[in-house]
């Protein structure tokens, strides 16, 4: 049972009660982490409880908006409808020849000859 400042107790589920520990050290930064807390919990039992949670939270939590974001964020990067690249980002990388050519960051060239960009 998580405590509020004025002492008075909120009751959460246990699986929520499980991801309030990474609701407070994630201190709205939206890390991958507390996403995957959510995740796991589930994202609408997580939004079912949301007041809870912010009242669980306090003066340690992020606000009700910034919870309400989280379970948004939690979702969409979960949806397997949702694009997994939205734009290609593009490096430049200079030759040993003295030109200057993009290359796609993140794939190593070894590996993946055939998608380096020119």
């Amino acid at each position: 049972m998580a405590k509020l400042a004025s002492h008075m107790p909120v009751t959460l589920p246990a699986s929520i009660q499980a991801i309030v520990p990474q609701l407070v050290a994630d201190n709205g930064r939206e890390r991958a982490e507390t996403l995957l807390a959510i995740l796991g919990a589930g994202p609408d039992w997580v939004d079912n409880n949301l007041t809870g949670i912010d009242i669980a939270l306090g003066s340690q939590g992020p606000g009700l908006v910034a919870l309400q974001r989280l379970v948004q964020l939690t979702r969409d990067a979960s949806d397997p409808n949702a694009p997994k690249v939205p734009r290609q980002h593009l490096a430049l990388r200079t030759s040993g020849h003295g030109a200057t050519r993009p290359d796609v960051v993140g794939l190593d060239r070894r590996l993946h000859p055939q998608r380096s960009v020119w």
